[in-house]
C-alpha cells in the first residue's frame, strides 16, 4: 500500500533528524516513533488509520533510516529529538 505523504528535516543540534509527515492541520497533531530496528516508513500505514482531521508525523530517530547518525544514543538525547521535531513543526 501506499501512502501519500512529505518529508522533511528537522534539526537537533547538528544533527539532521528525517520525517515523514502526512493528514492536514486539524486536532491534536500525532508524532509516530519506532523501536529498535525499524524506521519512520513503518509508521505510515498506521498514521494514515488514525490520523484522517489531523497532521502526523513519523520521524526517523538519530542513527536510523535517513536521519543523522551521532554518537550519543541515550534516552534523553532521543527525547529531545522528539521535542525539536515538534518545535520544528
Amino acid at each position: 500500500m501506499t501512502v501519500s505523504h512529505q518529508t522533511g528535516v528537522a534539526r537537533s543540534g547538528d544533527l539532521a533528524l528525517h520525517y515523514r509527515r502526512l493528514g492536514r492541520p486539524g486536532g491534536t497533531p500525532l508524532v509516530f516513533v519506532h523501536g529498535l530496528s525499524f524506521f519512520s516508513w513503518d509508521w505510515l500505514e498506521a498514521a494514515q488509520a488514525l490520523a484522517p482531521d489531523r497532521e502526523a508525523a513519523c520521524l526517523d530517530m538519530r542513527g536510523f533510516g535517513d536521519s543523522g547518525r551521532a554518537s550519543d544514543y541515550s534516552v534523553p538525547a532521543m527525547a529531545g529529538d522528539i521535542g525539536e521535531l515538534m518545535d520544528h513543526l
